[in-house]
């Protein structure tokens, strides 16, 4: 058994899934379970062991199966047990990323198939071990992933259009139908919480779903499935000439009907 000098008050459990051998040799044994019928997959998540850092401090989170544990990171050691902070989460966490100048930490938290992003202000949770938000972003249908920081501004990787986010049931959230075909990298500026696209050709998304309408290089199930949902969703002029095209198009004989009629909706009335 691997051992670790943490102060006294932390729990054995605690330890065991904190020390990095530990950790390695029970995602391996969890990793290669088999699933067997009428079982529940074990949690990926569980067991994983992260930790983020700025300005001298350290915080660290042990996914456990009962939930996240949050600890403070003192020479290496996980020294203070935040599990008594102020409106700590319970859910898993994927990824944590702290900003550079120690104000802001990224925490992608994970359950029931989906993961989504809080921004909570890191200098109250190192010092005040109070869990404070300053932001979230809900990528729902789709996931992300957390690409870095600068300035105040978040980049994150994901397939879904969160530029494009819209109020539904006192939440933002991005629109079903916009679905993208690839990742594409969003900045979140969280003291404003507006988010915006890197690629500029998402300045238009109609014209970026109506190119990837027409472009060989897209499977038919995408264009059938993500795209031309999109369409259909958004409507927008930008997008009438590619609709036209795909018309015309022998590969697109399966969905022309619809194409059709999306074409007569967006052609202006006489």
């Amino acid at each position: 058994m691997c051992q670790l000098p943490f102060a006294r008050f932390v729990m054995w459990k605690q330890v065991l899934l904190g020390c990095g051998i530990c950790w390695w040799l029970g995602f391996a044994s969890v990793a290669g379970q088999e699933v067997k019928a009428g079982k529940e997959p074990p949690n990926p998540l569980a067991h994983l062991t992260l930790c983020a850092a700025a300005s001298d401090r350290t915080v660290c989170v042990i996914n456990t199966d009962e939930g996240g544990q949050w600890f403070l990171a003192g020479d290496g050691y996980l020294t203070t047990s935040l599990l008594s902070g102020e409106g700590f989460p319970t859910s898993n966490v994927d990824e944590l990323r702290a900003s550079p100048d120690g104000k802001y930490l990224a925490v992608v938290h994970y359950g029931e198939g989906h993961n989504w992003l809080v921004v909570v202000d890191f200098q109250a949770l190192v010092n005040e071990r109070k869990w404070i938000e300053q932001g979230e972003v809900m990528p729902y249908p789709g996931n992300l992933s957390l690409v870095g920081w600068k300035g105040s501004a978040l980049y994150v990787s994901t397939t879904v259009l969160l530029s494009a986010m819209v109020e539904t049931d006192g939440r933002r959230q991005v629109p079903y139908q916009l679905q993208l075909h690839k990742e594409e990298t969003f900045a979140f500026e969280v003291p404003t919480k507006t988010i915006s696209a890197v690629n500029p050709k998402l300045r238009d998304p109609g014209r970026y779903y109506g190119e990837a309408l027409v472009n060989p290089g897209i499977s038919l199930a995408d264009k059938r499935d993500t795209i031309l949902p999109a369409l259909e969703y958004l409507k927008t002029p930008s997008s009438l000439p590619f609709v036209q095209k795909a018309i015309r198009l022998k590969g697109l004989v399966s969905i022309r009907k619809e194409l059709q009629a999306l074409s007569n909706v967006l052609t202006p009335a006489d």
